[in-house]
Order: C-alpha cells, then structure tokens, then sequence
C-alpha cells in the first residue's frame, strides 16, 4: 500500500503532541519469581513467549498489512496501520488506512489515553465517517490494549496492574484496571503454551441501530520465532452477534514489523542526516542482514539509547542454535579467539588464536565477566583491552559494553542468536555508538571499516566451526567427538 511514511508521521505527531516521557534507560530484566503464584496456564504462556531473562517491554511500534472490511456482506478491502503502545502509563495510539480499488480512502484513528477511548474515522480525509467516546467506547479501546499486550508483548503484563485467575489447564483469566476502568478477558492456549485465541465480553461493537456490547475474539493462526521473540503469524479479529460471527479485520505480522521500547521521538523513525552513508556504504556496514534486522530492537540496544552509528551484519547458520551458542560463548582474546584474521592479527602482536574446539571451561559467560579484545601489554598498554560483559540472555544474546571512563567510547557490541527453523538460525552482530569526541572521532572514523570486516569474518568464522561439528575438550582434559 502507497504512502506508509504519512500513516507513520500522523502516528509520530499524535505522539508527539502528548509530550510522553522518553521511557527506562535500562529496562529491568523479567525475574523467574515474577511468575510464582501464577496459574499454572499463564506460567506456561509466558515461558513459551520467552520473557524470563528478557528485559520488560515498555513499549512497541508495530507496522500491520492484511484486510479489513466494514459490515457483513461487504466486500474485504486492503489496508495497512501503524500502531504505538506503552506502558506502564497504559497508552494506545493506532492508525488504520483501507482503500477500495486504490482510489477511495478510508482512515481511522483509535486511542487510549490518559483513561479516555476515542475512536474517529473519516473518507477521503474530509468526511467523518464514525467518530465515538465515552464509557463504551473507553472499554473497548483499554481491552483492546489488553488483547495487543497478550498476543505482542507480554512482559508488559508484569508492569501493569494486572490480576490472573485460573480457568482450566490451558485457559487462563486475565484483569486489567486503569483509572477506574476495569476489563477481563480469557486466553486459550495450546499445548506448547501458545496462544490460539483471546475472547471477552468487555467491547462494544457500533452497529446501525447504535452501540452493543458483544463477544468479541482475536484468534491467531501459527507463531513463529523473530529476533528470539515469539510473534502470530496471521490474527484475526471477529465479532459474535446474534445472527452469526463477523470476522471483520485480518492482519499478518511480516518479521521485522514490530520494534519493542522505542522512545516517543523514534516512532517517525530517524531521518538521514546530510551528508550520511550512500547505498553501497550502507550496505558495507551492514553486510548480510536484511532490512527488517536493521531495523529491529535487540538486546542490549537500550544501553545506547539516541546512537549517532548502528551497524548491524548477519549470517545464515545451517546449525542448530544451541551449536551455533557454544562457539559465540566462546568468544575472547584469551578464551577461543576471535574467529577472525588471526593471522593479520598476530602481525601486530595481538596473539590470537581462534580454537577449532569446543571447550566446557569457556562455555560460561556472566554480567560482569570481561571479554577480552587485545592482550595486556599490547603497546605498553597494562590492562589491554577488554570489554564488560553487560548481559547474556543464554543461548540467544551477548552484549559488550564500551562506556567511559574505561573506554573512550559509549557503546555497545552485541550478538544475537535467531532461531529459523530447526538445524538453522541467524547469527547477528548488532554495535551502536554515541557519538565519540576529541581525538576518538578519529579513531572511529579510522577503526569502522576494519572493525566491519573483522566482524563479517569473525561471524563467517563461527558459521564454518558450527556446520562443520566439532572436538570438544571437557575441563581437565581429554577429548570427545561432538
């Protein structure tokens, strides 16, 4: 659909015009006791949705394609939304386009805000075609903030003032109040802990004869792995009047469509500087990932909040993730290498020496260990060069910390292990940096171009060791044939 730039820039002024504050710097990380007391249906969901050992949500910016149509018996027409949420301060900003054979246009604003719902839409940018407030209207939007939380991002729900109640042993209750506003809905899963539906009474559907409060369900249609997060394949909303069930809107989650805890600022998206990178040097810096990578949020990115440079390179990995995470732990000057040019390295006396083996004494990685980039003493500097480890969400995420005084850079370099399918997945580099002053400009400026190519080849270095199998060395010796 043509123009997807205005819907967002009308999202980003609406946004912008309610002055929200820029959100956590460091999101807090989702403890396993957050989940005791629960019903044992919402635990299972949220171990399946992965959120233990994550940082919290506190907002997302989600971009939606699929169709819609406006009352039964008429036909499905195309349409697109943009979508702004946040928490813990309960907000919900969604822009919604149709279009009949690309000429006629329908938009339609829905929001949450500050406890009142609102719903607008006008044809052709002129005509009101629907336009409602008030009590219904305002717990309608709120349980649809709920459904979005649920099917999206559910670690928001641990930042709410949300109650759960047990149902049975894969359906689960779920409460949520703001300002004076209370909503409830049921979430059915199946047996993985999935979600397959979210169904409540709390929603008025606007019909000719005026406003009636019915069942309303969003059920979801496969879920697959994005950026280490579960995601819907397909949802689909419906309504279930009384001559029959209405489904009304179906919408497709593309990977790289949703972006979690971007700031207020962010959702217009950044505008490129004069004078930034031209294609092909767009392309260098982020060899081998796609446009919906860049333009994910991973772990670790929040440390950096308003980078000046993002890079980020990728590969495909035809091997199992767990594989693919017993090299990457690995990682370090004085651990298993660097998997990179290790003899270009060595020329200026680096001393590094990328292992072939997999071995269990450096397959442990904690916050606060170092990982260490240039040995000590390398021209006459004592500690070397080393780099605190900042957080490591097992099996899927590392993330170094550059940060001054230690570093006369603030930033961070991260890697990021994506499940496809199974014996494949994506090996990601993410760095981002503030930007440097004085005589570290220049070092950066002078550094980037080798630091990129040492990356595409340290990430190509782990690609070949984990296809290939391995020998692995247990502590204290000995080998055994993996």
């Amino acid at each position: 659909m043509r123009n997807t730039g205005d819907l967002r820039q009308r999202l980003a002024g609406n946004v912008a015009a309610l002055g929200m504050p820029p959100g956590p710097a460091q999101p807090a990380m989702v403890a396993e006791e957050q989940l005791a007391g629960l019903p044992s249906a919402a635990q299972r969901y949220l171990r399946f949705m992965g959120v233990v050992g994550m940082s919290a949500d506190w907002s997302f910016l989600a971009h939606l394609t699929g169709r819609f149509r406006l009352r039964p018996g008429l036909p499905w027409l195309p349409c697109e939304a943009w979508q702004y949420s946040t928490c813990p301060t309960v907000t919900r900003l969604f822009h919604l386009r149709l279009s009949a054979a690309g000429l006629l246009r329908m938009t339609g604003r829905d929001a949450y805000v500050a406890g009142h719902g609102r719903m607008h839409g006008t044809l052709a940018g002129m005509v009101t075609v629907a336009d409602s407030a008030g009590p219904e209207t305002t717990v309608s939007e709120l349980v649809t903030y709920l459904n979005d939380a649920v099917l999206l991002a559910p670690s928001m729900l641990l930042e709410l003032p949300v109650t759960w109640a047990p149902v049975d042993d894969d359906v689960f209750e779920i409460t949520l109040e703001d300002t004076g506003h209370r909503v409830t809905a049921r979430v059915f899963l199946d047996a993985r802990g999935a979600p397959v539906d979210f169904s409540t009474e709390d929603r008025w559907c606007t019909l000719p004869d005026g406003m009636v409060r019915a069942r309303w369900s969003t059920p979801v249609r496969g879920w697959r792995q994005v950026n280490g997060r579960w995601l819907p394949s397909v949802g689909s909303a419906i309504w279930h009047l009384p001559e029959g069930p209405f489904r009304y809107a179906e919408f497709r989650f593309d990977p790289g469509a949703i972006r979690y805890n971007v700031a207020p600022a962010d959702v217009g998206g950044r505008a490129e500087r004069p004078g930034g990178l031209p294609g092909a040097a767009r392309a260098f810096v982020n060899w081998g990932s796609t446009v919906y990578e860049q333009a994910s949020t991973l772990p670790g990115d929040e440390l950096v909040p308003s980078p000046a440079t993002v890079t980020t390179l990728a590969t495909t990995v035809d091997a199992a993730p767990e594989e693919v995470w017993r090299w990457l732990v690995q990682i370090g000057q004085d651990r298993g290498g660097m998997y990179s040019y290790d003899r270009l390295e060595n020329l200026f006396g680096l001393r590094i020496h990328s292992t072939d083996r997999i071995s269990e004494e450096w397959q442990h990685l904690a916050p606060g260990d170092q990982v260490r980039l240039v040995r000590k003493g390398w021209l006459g500097l004592k500690e070397g060069l080393a780099l605190p480890v900042a957080r490591v969400e097992p099996g899927r995420a590392i993330v170094l910390r550059e940060q001054p005084p230690a570093q006369p850079w603030d930033a961070i370099w991260s890697f990021h292990v994506i499940p496809l399918r199974p014996g494949r997945c994506r090996l990601i580099s993410r760095a981002r940096s503030a930007r440097p002053r004085g005589a570290a400009r220049l070092a950066a400026w002078t550094m980037s171009p080798v630091t990129t190519v040492m990356t595409r080849r340290m990430l190509l270095g782990v690609k070949r060791r984990a296809e290939s199998g391995a020998v692995r060395v247990p502590v204290g010796g000995g080998r055994t044939r993996g």
